[in-house]
């Protein structure tokens, strides 16, 4: 079945959602001024689904929310910075009135916020049915040789980024495994599994992603969850270009950056029935960039 979405009216046969601002959303979506399609076949594909997004004012996150709310699923957005959340949720709402949305507070270090908001989705709705652990970060302008990087920065990544995933994953599968099913997506990078000078402990943290993947996957299918990785390589998002030579835009196979939704994307067809038989996977969304540069 296919249904055409235009703001405000519904349409036979497809979605075409005209948005703006959400390629360039990890500062401020309101001021962000570019405007795109967003084209989905089955709105309602994830209605009653409730799916909880770990990281979710970034911007790939906020996409993959927007995503999850228009494919019909209850969005818990996660994030450290109340103002954030509820501009992303206002964001959504204003473009989908009828959107299901929670906000939570989450900092994915801290053991008890985790637990707190996972037992609040489950009081709230009785189930969890997706997980995205988007949530991480890296070194950005503090990159630097591993020997002269400062401890308390590489531990931090390390906690967010490999702690946090796992940490989130352990108290939402005790919920999936009682209930029967789940999906689980985690973030790593194309840094990840080729590493990356000067970002050594943020290229660590993305590997061991990849690696938790492959066992949760092995541990979690005879319940009937599925446990897969999307490592996205160059997407445009305003803080991450800041300053970005020109030459990363056009060396990958395609010749620019990926969009946030070229990961939001693929987030919809993992946690979709489409994806039932795909499992313990890395999914590359780089434009080629991990086949060789031009």
């Amino acid at each position: 079945m296919s249904t055409k979405f235009k703001i405000g009216k519904l349409l036979p046969k497809t979605i075409k959602r005209r948005v703006k601002g959400f390629i360039n959303s990890h500062a401020d979506i309101q001021n962000a001024s570019c405007k795109y399609e967003l084209n989905i076949r089955d709105v309602n594909r994830m209605e009653h689904k409730v799916a909880l997004i770990t990281g979710g004012t970034g911007a790939i996150g906020s996409a993959i929310c927007f995503r999850m709310a228009m494919e019909g699923a209850i969005v818990c957005i996660c994030g450290r910075n109340e103002s954030k959340i509820k501009n992303i949720s206002n964001h959504i709402l204003s473009s989908y009135p009828n959107a299901k949305i929670e906000e939570l507070l989450l900092d994915v270090q801290n053991e008890e916020e985790i637990k707190n908001v996972v037992s609040k989705v489950i009081d709230k709705y009785g189930r969890c049915d997706i997980l995205v652990n988007n949530a991480g970060g890296g070194p950005r302008g503090s990159s630097n040789f591993l020997y002269k990087q400062k401890v308390d920065l590489i531990d931090e990544i390390l906690r967010t980024n490999l702690r946090g995933t796992i940490l989130c994953t352990k108290y939402v599968s005790a919920q999936m495994v009682k209930q029967g099913f789940g999906r689980i997506i985690n973030m790593s990078s194309v840094m990840g599994m080729n590493g990356q000078a000067w970002m050594s402990e943020y290229s660590a943290s993305k590997a061991g992603i990849i690696g938790f993947t492959k066992s949760m996957a092995l541990e979690l299918a005879q319940y009937g969850i599925t446990v897969n990785c999307i490592s996205p390589g160059m997407v445009r998002q305003v803080v991450f270009d800041a300053g970005m030579p020109n030459w990363n835009t056009e060396r990958n196979a395609i010749g620019h950056f990926g969009k946030t939704d070229d990961v939001a994307n693929v987030v919809a067809f993992l946690v979709s029935n489409e994806a039932d038989y795909i499992t313990g996977q890395n999914i590359v969304v780089d434009g080629g960039r991990s086949i060789g540069l031009k």
